[in-house]
């Protein structure tokens, strides 16, 4: 692979001809499986809307940014971004795995990241959880940064989009000012933010890799959070990371009170089907 280099004011089909030989096949117009003639292969991710450009920008310096860090568990890595474009970007193809997934290495290499001191909550920019603009102002303060940055914006965003109305945002403010009696005090750390299972693919040697970033310096409960949402990761990856750096009890208790972020990202993305699950967790602190 060439390095990775900034190529907004070409297509991704002439970057790679360029840089890389003509292509032999791809899997679909917009994105998916790129096959080269000379065997290579890479993933394209296109990205539309008025946001592509920055989601291009942004999802590029957050896996950046990760692979700077993730270096003391040298079974995990993070995708690496062969080129980036105007709204493009440009990712070697992973093999999955066709042998036992190490979630042991995965836990340990998260903690170890989750273990690497910040300065402050927030990050160097803003950027997306998913396709939704993601705020990072800096704080030195994690109940504000969790309680502005992330609930009231999404209140915000969810009012405009009819998802819920004043009072529910009033309740998220109630929420809010709670946050200090339900949530441990923890240092800001570097998170991947969006790490549910779907962003964690194995190697053909079982090895963990991680994709599709919405980091920033966060708690490390929020990021232990997010993997229970959908179903939960192997126990094998919350007993290494537990050996590599202890948890508060009762953390799981918890995970609810941090998944109210997400769950509210999904409302605004997905529709009524997830106001349920958003009530339920707004009434059982703010009753």
């Amino acid at each position: 692979m060439v390095p990775m280099e900034l190529s907004s004011k070409i297509t991704w089909q002439q970057w790679i001809e360029r840089n890389l030989g003509p292509i032999k096949q791809r899997s679909a117009n917009h994105g998916g499986l790129l096959t080269l003639e000379s065997g290579t292969k890479l993933f394209l991710k296109h990205y539309q809307g008025s946001n592509a450009s920055q989601q291009a920008s942004a999802e590029n310096q957050g896996l950046l940014y990760l692979n700077g860090l993730i270096k003391s568990e040298p079974k995990l890595s993070v995708v690496k971004p062969v080129a980036v474009g105007e709204n493009w970007l440009l990712l070697p193809w992973i093999e999955q795995s066709r042998v036992k997934s190490d979630w042991r290495s995965l836990g340990r290499g998260l903690a170890q990241l989750h273990q690497q001191p910040q300065s402050a909550f927030g990050f160097h920019s803003d950027n997306f959880c998913g396709p939704t603009p993601q705020p990072n102002p800096s704080y030195k303060d994690g109940y504000q940064f969790f309680a502005s940055a992330r609930l009231r914006h999404q209140a915000y965003l969810n009012q405009q989009r009819g998802m819920i109305d004043q009072s529910d945002t009033d309740q998220i403010d109630r929420f809010c000012q709670k946050l200090p009696e339900l949530i441990p005090k923890q240092l800001p750390a570097a998170i991947h933010g969006d790490l549910w299972s779907g962003n964690v693919l194995f190697n053909r040697a079982g090895e963990p890799v991680l994709i599709d970033p919405a980091c920033h310096h966060g708690w490390p409960e929020a990021e232990l959070a997010m993997t229970v949402l959908f179903g939960g990761f192997e126990a094998a990856f919350y007993h290494a990371y537990e050996e590599t750096m202890p948890l508060e009890p009762g953390w799981r208790q918890r995970t609810e009170i941090y998944n109210l972020y997400h769950l509210l990202n999904h409302l605004y993305l997905f529709g009524s089907g997830y106001y349920g699950q958003v009530k339920t967790i707004l009434n059982r602190y703010t009753a």
